[in-house]
């Protein structure tokens, strides 16, 4: 069984991260509340995840279940990459596994694509190399 994404849009009146209103919003958030539906979203993408990577990581907040999930379905470690560095412990950006590698990119949804491009960005700079990147809604598309 498919994730239904239909279920989780709202209608009303929304302020987005990027700046834009729009008439809808989906909160995956909610949906990820849920073993059965972080399941299914999984079960949507995996057949698009490349053959050969090394970890997911996932963008704070909408992809860490979504990293989480991914690790434990495949056995491949996971990192958090955090939207700015905590001025206080370890102040990392990335959190969890610290190799580097082949990264499929999480997150749960896109609007503008600009979280997304300056995470590869980040990473790219940071010596991960970014094979892939998954979203749950893809509001451009």
């Amino acid at each position: 069984m498919s994730f239904d994404k239909e279920k989780y849009k709202k209608k009303g009146s929304f302020f987005l991260s990027s700046g834009q209103s729009s008439d809808f919003y989906y909160d995956i958030k909610e949906a990820m509340g849920t073993p059965q539906n972080l399941k299914r979203m999984y079960a949507d993408f995996k057949l698009d995840l490349p053959l050969y990577f090394d970890l997911f990581i996932g963008l704070d907040y909408g992809g860490i279940p979504l990293a989480v999930t991914c690790s434990i379905m495949t056995g491949k470690p996971y990192a958090i990459l955090r939207k700015k560095q905590k001025p206080y412990g370890t102040m990392k950006v990335i959190e969890g596994y610290q190799g580097k590698g082949k990264v499929v990119l999480l997150d749960d949804v896109s609007t503008t694509g600009k979280s997304l491009k300056s995470a590869e960005g980040y990473l790219t700079n940071q010596g991960y190399e970014i094979i892939k990147s998954i979203v749950i809604v893809d509001r451009k598309t």
